[in-house]
């Protein structure tokens, strides 16, 4: 479970439970390997794409994924970027789950629209009607 804290410094803490121990709160960060410089607060919400919704992406993505998956990392910003920027702005609590089905749904989105269409001419003439 993701938590985002609006406050000064934009939080975003990590829940995570097991059936023996109730959850507990650590603070999400963007793993250093995968940026050049140190990143900004992070922000979400307001609609617009900003620096903030970009680092949040990354980190999510990193604890999710592993932050050793570039490739997937890469593939699904642009769209975690874009549903991070129309959360609301005061907060949100999303599930790991939450974030699994919208990449997925990316995921197939991407193949279907990567796979050729087949069109079939039509047949100006009826179908054969089998005798019997």
């Amino acid at each position: 479970m993701y938590r985002g804290i609006r406050d000064p410094g934009c939080r975003v803490l990590v829940l995570s439970a097991t059936p023996d121990a109730p959850a507990e709160p650590t603070p999400l960060s963007v793993p250093a390997e995968l940026l050049s410089k140190s990143p900004g607060p992070f922000d979400w919400g307001g609609g617009t794409e900003t620096a903030g919704t970009h680092y949040l992406s990354i980190a999510i993505l990193a604890d999710l994924l592993g932050p050793s998956d570039r490739a997937g990392i890469r593939a699904l910003l642009p769209f975690l970027r874009r549903f991070l920027a129309r959360l609301p702005q005061d907060g949100f609590e999303i599930s790991d789950t939450v974030f699994f089905a919208l990449f997925s749904a990316v995921a197939g989105g991407v193949r279907a629209e990567a796979q050729p269409r087949i069109e079939t001419p039509l047949s100006s003439e009826p179908h054969p009607v089998p005798r019997s």
